[in-house]
């Protein structure tokens, strides 16, 4: 059985309009050789000499191995030519007579055209050197004897009938040999081999994909996010005239933005405000879009301890955090940020009397118990000053969210905004806590499995996806980010540092929140983040401990994209884990 394109069964094959086009495609299939390639209805536009655009249709195009292309045009019924009116008519089974276009001019300019949108295609001229033996033919398969149709547009060893079909291979392969003629050799002719035929077939029959780019669909992604994401800001306007307010939510639930949005809000009232979290990235991210809002103050925790302790040394001569030290004796680096900083805070609202109107903290669930007291402290009043603390409630990582401040019931923000859902599926498998709905609207593509073996060979996948992004998607840099999870961090960031990236984009490791380049830090530096397309790297060698928390923050900063690099086994349990919750 000969390879047909496209496949079609019996019943398609009754639908056709044409019984005799259906009754030449079951004899291709059955009789011919299996090497043989049928291109059955390959349609084409092109061009008229004087330019006029024109369209047209190739009943049949075969492909014989070793051998050349026959285009065959099909007529049922009844043919005739009328010389006093150069016209061609059709008789049905009913004898009524049909004009009908010139079977033999077609089957001349369906060759002409096909063979010119070969020869024009890269990945033809490639497949094929050399010159190809080409035909055309007309086949009548209702007509017993075709002698009526011969003329000199039309010879006998290019036209077949009833007779010819009985012997379909040997008479496309006399054909085939009549257009080849005597300067076979003479022209240089090229039999056709495999790989030439299916690229024949895929210029002229592949399937076609029109999408868009992937930095559009980032685009409109990003446009939807934002509509989401000021339904979600609905939550603070309901806060109304509270002065103090825990907000909760998962990952992706805009806390972050939510918390800058009422902290610009809080100092263009003429507030005196502070901005707080965790991770010093995240603050410096935040200090960069509050630019312009005097009156506010964006930082760190630990930041804020310094810089108050600083201060108070300047005004008082006292050295805050040597007398931290005395009465919380050092037994490791950890204890210097935890109790150490965390007092000596406490003690500056002794020496200063600098205060805030306003305090709003983000990722609230990294701060501890002993945060708090000098927090509080800082807020100009106790009743009237406001507070507000935006954080996960993800039972399965946080247990220290009873510490916050706030008394009343929090505000739980109910969906997703950043993530696409297919990226929420992935992130959430980690979380435990109130219901949070995946974003509506933004379904986004699969999560995509990468493996390879080694560190070094998983770079090289990283290296190749990000240059097709930069390259073929036109993604900005700005857009993508590598996140590094396994352990030593250096071994990865050594595989990617050599690789040079095209457009003159470098690598940013470890950079600030606003560098250039392409982004490559850890999950753990990255935490509040978020960029489009993520590369979560690393995943083979993580902790049990670590796993489920570096897994959920990891992928949850992916807005659009999430790549998930690992060795075979890794990537195949965590593929297996989104199936069994997918």
């Amino acid at each position: 059985m000969a390879r047909m394109v496209p496949t079609l069964d019996e019943a398609e094959l009754n639908l056709l309009s044409s019984r005799a086009e259906a009754f030449f495609y079951r004899e291709c299939r059955d009789a011919l050789p299996s090497d043989w390639l049928v291109l059955f209805s390959v349609p084409w536009v092109s061009t008229t000499i004087g330019g006029r655009p024109h369209d047209g249709e190739a009943d049949f195009v075969v492909l014989v191995p070793g051998g050349g292309l026959l285009v065959i045009e099909v007529k049922g019924g009844g043919v005739e030519f009328d010389p006093s009116s150069a016209k061609w008519y059709s008789s049905d089974r009913h004898s009524v007579r049909h004009v009908i276009k010139d079977p033999f001019k077609q089957a001349v300019q369906e060759k002409a055209t096909i063979i010119a949108i070969l020869r024009s295609d890269a990945r033809w001229q490639s497949a094929h050197s050399g010159w190809l033996v080409a035909g055309h033919a007309v086949l009548l398969p209702d007509v017993e004897r075709v002698d009526g149709a011969i003329s000199p547009m039309s010879p006998r060893e290019i036209v077949g009938g009833r007779r010819e079909m009985a012997s379909i291979q040997k008479w496309i392969e006399q054909v085939l040999h009549y257009w080849a003629g005597d300067a076979t050799h003479a022209r240089g002719a090229v039999g056709l081999n495999r790989h030439a035929m299916d690229v024949a077939a895929t210029i002229l029959c592949g399937r076609l994909e029109a999408r868009p780019l992937v930095s559009s669909v980032l685009a409109e992604e990003e446009r939807v996010r934002i509509l989401l994401t000021e339904q979600q800001s609905r939550v603070l306007r309901a806060i109304g005239s509270r002065k103090q307010a825990a907000i909760c939510g998962g990952a992706g639930t805009g806390k972050t933005l939510l918390a800058l949005d009422r902290a610009c809000a809080c100092s263009k009232q003429g507030m005196k405000t502070l901005l707080l979290t965790y991770n010093r990235l995240l603050a410096d991210s935040l200090k960069h879009a509050a630019i312009g809002n005097d009156g506010l103050f964006t930082m760190t925790y630990h930041q804020l301890c310094e810089w108050r302790c600083s201060l108070a040394g300047k005004h008082s001569g006292r050295d805050l955090i040597a007398e931290a030290r005395i009465d919380f004796p050092s037994r490791g680096n950890a204890d210097y940020f935890d109790r150490q900083l965390p007092y000596a805070l406490a003690l500056s609202t002794e020496v200063l009397d600098e205060r805030f109107d306003a305090v709003i903290v983000d990722e609230g669930q990294d701060f501890r118990d002993e945060y708090w007291a000098g927090v509080q402290l800082l807020l100009r009043s106790e009743t009237e000053s406001n507070l507000y603390v935006f954080y996960d409630q993800n039972q399965s990582l946080y247990s220290r969210s009873a510490s916050i401040p706030v008394k009343d019931e929090p505000f739980v923000l109910s969906f997703n905004c950043r993530n696409t859902q297919s990226i929420h599926q992935f992130a959430y498998r980690y979380f435990r806590g109130e219901e949070t709905d995946p974003p509506p609207g933004n379904i986004g593509v699969p999560v995509e499995f990468t493996s390879a073996p080694s560190v070094g060979s998983q770079g090289d996948a990283v290296h190749s996806a990000i240059v097709r992004l930069l390259t073929q998607e036109q993604v900005e840099p700005r857009q993508i980010a590598v996140l590094v999870c396994g352990q030593p961090k250096g071994v990865y960031f050594d595989s990617l540092e050599g690789k040079v990236l095209p457009k003159g984009v470098h690598w940013s490791f470890e950079g600030s929140a606003i560098s250039a380049g392409i982004r490559v830090d850890t999950v753990r530096r990255f935490k509040g983040l978020e960029a489009d397309i993520v590369f979560l790297w690393g995943v083979d060698t993580l902790p049990s401990a670590e796993r489920i928390e570096t897994l959920y923050v990891g992928s949850s900063r992916a807005k659009s994209r999430l790549h998930v690099i690992g060795r075979a086994d890794t990537v195949r349990s965590l593929e297996a884990e989104l199936d069994t919750t997918g």
